[in-house]
């Protein structure tokens, strides 16, 4: 066997197709190069989804006359010299592979200026072969135009995507490294057309709502927690945003875009209770981290990283969303247009208060059971419509509109007004479902059925981890209710006893394939406890590992819903205890299953609703 040493070109062919993809590695190579070289512009141009052009012009430190041609050889960087310059890296490109693979599959031209030289630098490459260089007029920078991707090497041609498959890829990168470096300008542009433009003036919410022109990504949560070693910073959506992947979760670990598995444990877990099972929120986490503690040269397209303390990261970055979800800042905001809401008084509906619901009724009732002490009139014979409810506000709840501009800002600023449970006055509820409330600033609606869940799953959870089998509270029943259950669910049985019992339920053998349930939790009624032990009963599975508390946390949340009344009418007390139960909770903003307990609405808000602003 004859053994042969490859041909420079075909080497360095080889070698590209382990860089370059598609043209998005292109604009990720050059625009990093950018950003290492202190630019603090950069503007990209593309054609063709950047088959055929791709343009990246930035104002960074340039490229000396001398050492041009040097760096379009394969392994030559100026970002490290030594070995042990991998374990502290502070820029994103190091291996010195980029600009010789985009060169040996493309026609590029360079030009670009250093600050010692007195003119520019004009080099031509076709395929890794130097053509032609000269001096050029120019400003400080480089800049790169990459033409005909793969024109020497048809076999990957064919592989491409569409171009507006190969756009999207490039869009997507360009988003999020721009959104990463806030302090940087950059500039988009797509067959000739501008489609972003970011300030550059460090404002990272700036920055976000300039690429992202949608409105799920206005208004989103400041995160920030430092430790030592270790910052993470960034903006997370509200539970009640979600997407059905993870495309708009953008992590950048020392300014480099990531895929990450712990980060992800980490925002799932400080998502934990907040969103239903496939759905994904929005996140913009940038860590900041010891480069000693990390390494980023295990992918070939860095892509991937390894973290040393990877339980410490995933831990801060749990801890720092649920402390953010959690601030009462973080109650939903109507997402709809209310501007474009028809709400003319004539489509008012009422009930008297004295007349018993029936079935029809209780599905066009607008207001029953207004809770005592509400400022509106509580007569027998009084018709309850929302306009007596928001028209009810005594005068000093009411605002000064005089500059509407500032009243808006105002309401929309995260960290403008805190919630304050004790200022809240019920009103009333609305379709045996929301519960409406006021203060002097805000009107909110508390769904009961949510916040009933809540309620009830934070006792359950708090008897499990907290109370165990010595503290549960349990009421004994008069008559017990029998359970008949299959060969599989006798066969966990020592496994959920075990889990109900910590839970505050007293449970027996009755016979060979049933159990009587003689005490439940005290907060529940006989009828939810049966059901809720039932549910808990068949969630179980035979894969579950019981001495881990996710698991049990999983079983629970998947349970409890079925404790909780759904289209009850409560009383007024009923109503007031429900609130004072939820205030008390460590998550009172959000259900067990991520659905919002509470929306809150400003008076401005309000007043668009009904067209006076």
């Amino acid at each position: 066997m004859k053994i042969n040493l490859l041909d420079k070109s075909v080497a360095d062919k080889i070698a590209a197709g382990e860089v370059i993809e598609r043209p998005v590695s292109i604009i990720k190579e050059l625009v990093e190069n950018s950003i290492d070289a202190g630019a603090k512009s950069i503007v990209c141009e593309i054609k063709k989804g950047g088959k055929t052009y791709i343009r990246v012009t930035d104002d960074g430190i340039g490229i000396e006359n001398s050492e041009i041609e040097k760096a379009f050889l394969r392994h030559a960087t100026s970002k490290i010299t030594k070995a042990e310059d991998l374990n502290s890296l502070s820029t994103l490109g190091f291996r010195g592979e980029a600009l010789a693979s985009i060169a040996a599959v493309t026609r590029m031209e360079v030009i670009t200026k250093s600050r010692q030289d007195k003119v520019g630098t004009k080099i031509i490459i076709h395929g890794g072969d130097i053509i032609s260089k000269s001096p050029i007029g120019c400003p400080e920078g480089t800049t790169m135009v990459i033409k005909d991707l793969f024109y020497n090497t048809p076999a990957r041609l064919k592989f491409m995507k569409s171009e507006a498959s190969e756009t999207g890829r490039i869009t997507e990168f360009l988003s999020n490294i721009a959104v990463g470096f806030p302090d940087i300008s950059f500039r988009y542009l797509v067959n000739g057309k501008i489609t972003f433009t970011t300030s550059g003036n460090g404002n990272l919410e700036n920055s976000i709502s300039q690429v992202y022109d949608h409105r799920d990504f206005r208004n989103l949560i400041p995160i920030s927690c430092e430790i030592p070693g270790l910052k993470v910073s960034g903006y997370i959506s509200r539970p009640s945003i979600s997407r059905n992947s993870r495309k708009s979760q953008v992590y950048l670990v020392n300014g480099r875009i990531v895929e990450s598995a712990a980060i992800d444990r980490g925002v799932e877990k400080g998502y934990r209770e907040r969103l239903f099972e496939g759905r994904f929120p929005i996140t913009f986490i940038l860590l900041d981290i010891d480069p000693t503690s990390i390494d980023v040269n295990i992918h070939p397209n860095k892509k991937i990283i390894r973290f040393d303390r990877e339980d410490e990261v995933v831990d801060l970055i749990s801890d720092t969303i649920y402390n953010a979800l959690t601030a009462p800042e973080s109650v939903p905001r109507p997402a709809i247009d209310m501007g474009d809401l028809d709400l003319s008084l004539n489509k008012e509906l009422s009930i008297n208060r004295t007349e018993p619901l029936n079935a029809s009724q209780k599905e066009y009732s607008l207001v029953h059971d207004i809770v005592q002490d509400s400022p509106l009139d509580l007569s027998e014979t009084k018709q309850l419509t929302l306009r007596d409810i928001l028209s009810s506000e005594d005068d000093s709840a009411t605002r000064d509109y005089d500059d509407i501009e500032k009243i808006k800002a105002f309401d929309l600023d995260p960290g403008g007004v805190r919630l304050s449970w004790e200022e809240m006055r019920p009103l009333g509820v609305v379709f045996a479902t929301y519960i409406l409330c006021t203060d002097d600033k805000y009107f909110y609606m508390i769904d009961q059925h949510a916040a009933h869940e809540r309620v009830y799953y934070e006792k359950l959870v708090g008897n499990y981890l907290e109370e165990g089998f010595s503290g549960r509270t349990t009421q004994l029943m008069a008559i017990g209710t029998v359970l008949d259950l299959t060969h599989g669910e006798m066969n966990l049985i020592d496994s959920w006893k075990k889990i109900l019992e910590s839970l505050g339920f007293e449970i027996e053998l009755f016979g060979p394939s049933s159990v009587i349930i003689k005490g439940i939790p005290d907060f529940m009624s006989m009828e939810e406890g049966e059901k809720f032990a039932e549910d808990l009963i068949q969630n179980v599975d035979i894969r579950d590992d019981f001495n881990n508390q996710v698991a049990i946390d999983k079983l629970i949340t998947k349970s409890c819903k079925s404790a909780i009344k759904a289209h009850d009418h409560l009383t007024p007390e009923e109503v007031t205890g429900l609130l004072n139960s939820l205030k008390k909770c460590r998550n009172p903003y959000s259900c067990p299953h991520g659905r919002p307990t509470i929306i809150k609405f400003t008076q401005y808000e309000l007043e668009r609703m009904f067209k006076r602003a």
